[in-house]
């Protein structure tokens, strides 16, 4: 059994997915298209929004849709949670991710890390990054 990760976007999942897979030097495993039939009564909807994408990062699969209308909800409660090795690496993931978005915990070291942010991107997707480097959690 596994936990995958499935992301809703307003129009971008394409751009969102492909800009993930490119940050954590993922690779794209697919991205299939709404077709006429299914979008039919879904306003905003069109055959080149993807109805089901996914990246694969480090053996761990995420995926994702465009959603319009009443199907779509931003993020709220779920954050996505990488935790890096790197400390410089990690400051980096996050400054990328944060730009165009909003810092809700600037990075910086942290009790149990030694250094960790939190942010939502320009997706509305929130990841918090951890590098836990020489404390343990």
């Amino acid at each position: 059994m596994r936990i995958i990760p499935y992301l809703s976007f307003n129009g971008n999942c394409r751009d969102a997915l492909t800009f993930y897979a490119e940050l954590f030097s993922g690779t794209i495993e697919s991205f299939s298209t709404w077709n006429a039939e299914a979008i039919e009564n879904i306003p905003g909807a069109t055959v080149e929004h993807i109805m089901n994408g996914s990246i694969n990062i480090s053996g761990f699969t995420i995926a994702g849709s465009d959603q319009f209308g009443d199907m779509y909800a931003p993020a709220g409660n779920v954050s996505l949670m990488m935790d890096l090795d790197d400390l410089s690496d990690a400051q980096a993931k996050f400054t990328i991710l944060a730009e165009g978005g909003q810092i809700i915990m600037p990075f910086a070291e942290t009790f149990w890390a030694d250094g960790y942010g939190f942010c939502t991107d320009r997706f509305g997707i929130m990841w918090q990054i951890n590098c836990t480097g020489s404390k343990t959690m």
